[in-house]
């Protein structure tokens, strides 16, 4: 890789290091997570099709060992993606 062959390279990659969130990042992590998928999901359509296919079950990740997140931020974007279908029919 390019990384190993500079040493210039390196230093730059630690630059990054020092990069901090927003102080407000916490409490608008929720929103921008579901921005991002809503992103995701609306501009592909196979992905549209997939989470619109999952009608109203309840949507959770699945982690080993560790109990089950529910992901509310999908269902938020499902029901958006929903409304948006309603509205092109009409």
């Amino acid at each position: 890789s390019d990384l190993s062959k500079s040493v210039a390279l390196v230093q730059d990659k630690d630059k990054d290091k020092d990069v901090q969130p927003d102080a407000d990042f916490g409490t608008r992590e929720e929103k921008e997570r579901e921005d991002a998928q809503y992103a995701k999901y609306s501009q592909n359509s196979y992905l549209t099709d997939m989470l619109l296919h999952t009608r109203n079950a309840k949507l959770v990740q699945f982690r080993r060992g560790k109990p089950p997140v529910v992901c509310n931020e999908l269902m938020r974007v499902r029901h958006r993606l929903q409304l948006e279908q309603l509205k092109r029919k009409k």
